[in-house]
């Protein structure tokens, strides 16, 4: 646990085409964290999704395009979904681009970059990453109860260390990018692999 908090600095508004592997406290617990994937554009055009592809504006006018990725626990049976744009994970990105976290209990975003896999430029690293989280969210609605979730080991952090893996985001980085202020668990294991395919 640890890196650097995101939420503690200034948001520049305007940060060019990233993708974040993010964290956010949880509903229920600022001490755990939720882990997904953040993708930013300057224009829906640049967006591999722009049909699912959400703009964020803050009161100064400033607007960002963004794309959000994560599993989620389907409470009933303990089992797994991907959403696209989670309300949570949404606002949560908000809270920080417009400057209005507060001291009291927040989401806390923070996020760290990933830079493309050697070979790659940023929009046909995006590309990849969208067409294999939607290849995901599919696999698992047509599989339900295939997987369940683990708290340990099979989790938030497992499905973006894997999603990153499959694209080709070597160890190393991943690594090097999955340490978050709070609680991170299951965040180098693997568990989801086949459902990228």
């Amino acid at each position: 646990m640890g890196g650097n908090r995101m939420a503690a600095e200034k948001p520049t508004g305007y940060d060019g085409m990233n993708v974040y592997w993010a964290a956010r406290d949880v509903e229920f617990s600022p001490v755990g964290n939720h882990h997904f994937v953040i993708m930013t554009f300057h224009s829906l055009e640049e967006s591999p999704n722009p049909a699912q592809t959400v703009t964020i504006s803050d009161e100064r006018g400033r607007k960002i395009h963004v794309l959000c990725y994560a599993l989620f626990l389907t409470v009933l049976d303990w089992g797994v979904e991907v959403k696209i744009n989670d309300d949570s994970d949404l606002k949560a990105y908000e809270e920080y681009f417009c400057n209005s976290q507060g001291l009291l209990w927040d989401f806390d975003f923070e996020g760290h970059k990933i830079p493309p896999p050697q070979g790659m430029d940023m929009p046909e690293f995006m590309r990849k990453i969208n067409d294999a989280a939607l290849k995901s969210q599919d696999y698992l609605a047509h599989h339900p109860g295939q997987y369940s979730y683990s708290f340990l080991e099979r989790n938030c952090a497992t499905w973006v260390n894997d999603l990153l893996a499959y694209v080709g985001v070597p160890d190393e980085v991943r690594r090097a990018q999955n340490d978050f202020f709070g609680l991170d668990l299951g965040a180098e294991s693997t568990a989801f692999m086949s459902t990228f395919r």
